[in-house]
């Protein structure tokens, strides 16, 4: 079986583990990179490229390109690695590079692309590596077929012209095969996913009966939105709780600051169609000291170095991994070790029992009284604006250690939300010219804000931003 993503294929595995009892693995479940990789034989075949190849191949050549090892990005990206993969995922010539939707940020003539391209891929050769867009290429190149009496492939709608070449040479090949996924859930057009593949596909049609996540009402507006592509929906059964679906203004969505958490077992998506508009959202979120999965949102270092905060305004000693977290954070002249940051967590390694702040341990006294203040955060190193309102504000929030237990709200981009479910869900159709442009000429945004809006469990906010909004139907009270 492949899927789409790694998230999702490890997600499936650990399922059917838990129904089945007996341990899945990737060799049956595995995304169409994963599994392509195998068939090559995986790392015998060549190691994947990491930003430290490049590097190396930028050292070698004199060319400057940016690391990416191929994977699908929300939006085309600057990176020229990410344009090969366009072409090779579109089946667009190198003849017509510039065609590329990201082109004007790869900062390349056409020539000296082309020519990066073809010193970047003898670059791999020589040295036995590979990107993600290496391992499908291969794989169709030498008709690599999986040896298996059952093929079935999840979220059909998201195969690219490349995958779904390769598709077609298994399909071919093996005697069962079964394919599932939602046209109106093709989101991925500028990377070459074509709703047509899957509607061309030659098969007995089964429909799911009845959606447990969608409430009639979220479902009807759902269908709304098909109508619009010209697209007629199923005929399914959907859950029995009450749906509330909410048109709002930037203002309004302003003052429901009580309502942008989530809860256990009530998560909360902010999501976004671009990853410009989050900045302006993380900083509410944080301001109002609101933890949050995502786009720039809570990781485990943040998490660490404010529950080393905490212990220390506690009073309790310190515990020999708070005072590393902290020595990642501060300045090494702030504490009692060696002459180097390194040699000063060396020293901290070696410690065997907590010690409070200040005196001989290796806490110093001014980090004491700095760990007190009002503005801890202020005197870390790389401390962005961003950074210290997070921290800060959930100082001043939580007066207990917190953990990611704690974390029930997201920003994401709807592409980053798909698979996912939340209770409540904060749809912003803010959109730039550009995607504006090609709302004009096509059903693909409309299938992005489909998939926005069919996230939502229980309450749905469409939120009106200032500036370009994607024009999505009325909402009928």
């Amino acid at each position: 079986m492949t899927t789409f993503s790694r998230d999702t294929a490890d997600n499936i595995r650990h399922r059917l583990s838990e129904v089945t009892g007996q341990e899945i693995r990737k060799d049956t479940v595995n995304t169409i990179h994963g599994v392509c990789y195998g068939l090559l034989g995986g790392k015998g075949y060549g190691e994947l490229i990491e930003s430290k190849d490049i590097e190396d191949f930028n050292k070698a050549t004199g060319y400057k390109i940016a690391f990416s090892n191929g994977e699908f990005t929300d939006n085309p990206g600057s990176s020229l690695i990410e344009c090969i993969s366009w072409l090779a995922n579109t089946g667009t010539p190198l003849s017509k590079i510039v065609e590329y939707p990201g082109w004007r940020d790869v900062k390349m003539s056409p020539q000296r692309a082309i020519e990066a391209i073809k010193a970047y891929k003898d670059w791999k050769q020589e040295n036995s590596k590979l990107d993600f867009t290496d391992m499908l290429q291969q794989v169709k190149n030498d008709s690599l077929v999986p040896d298996v009496d059952v093929l079935m492939v999840d979220e059909f709608q998201d195969l690219t012209t490349l995958q779904h070449d390769i598709f077609k040479m298994w399909a071919g090949e093996i005697k069962h095969v079964i394919i599932a996924g939602d046209p109106m859930q093709a989101i991925y057009d500028f990377w070459g996913a074509d709703p047509k593949y899957f509607n061309s596909f030659d098969g007995e049609k089964i429909t799911l009966p009845k959606s447990h996540r969608l409430s009639s009402a979220i479902w009807q507006y759902a269908k709304a939105i098909t109508k619009t592509c010209g697209i007629s929906s199923p005929v399914i059964e959907t859950g029995t709780h009450p749906g509330i679906i909410r048109r709002v203004t930037h203002r309004e969505y302003m003052n429901m600051r009580d309502v942008w958490e989530g809860g256990p077992g009530k998560p909360v998506f902010h999501l976004v169609r671009s990853n410009y508009q989050a900045p302006a959202i993380t900083h509410l979120l944080a301001e109002s000291g609101i933890l949050w999965t995502g786009i720039n949102g809570w990781s485990l270092h943040d998490i660490e170095a404010t529950n080393a905060i905490i212990s220390a305004r506690a009073g309790n000693a310190l515990k020999p991994s708070e005072i590393l977290t902290l020595s990642e954070h501060y300045p090494n002249e702030l504490f009692n070790g060696g002459k180097t940051r390194t040699a000063t967590q060396d020293k901290i390694k070696s410690l065997n029992v907590p010690q409070f702040p200040g005196g001989e341990g290796m806490v110093s006294d001014k980090l004491y009284d700095i760990l007190l203040s009002k503005n801890p955060v202020s005197y870390m190193s790389r401390a962005g604006e961003l950074k210290t309102a997070k921290i800060n504000n959930a100082l001043a929030r939580f007066n207990r250690r917190i953990s990611p237990e704690d974390i029930n709200t997201s920003i994401l981009t709807i592409h980053a939300s798909k698979g996912l479910e939340a209770s409540r869900v904060f749809l912003h159709t803010g959109i730039t010219t550009n995607l504006q442009k090609a709302a004009r000429r096509g059903n693909s945004e409309a299938r992005v804000f489909y998939v926005g809006v069919t996230r939502a469990i229980d309450e749905l906010y469409l939120v009106k931003d200032t500036g370009y909004n994607f024009s999505l139907p009325a909402v009928v009270a």
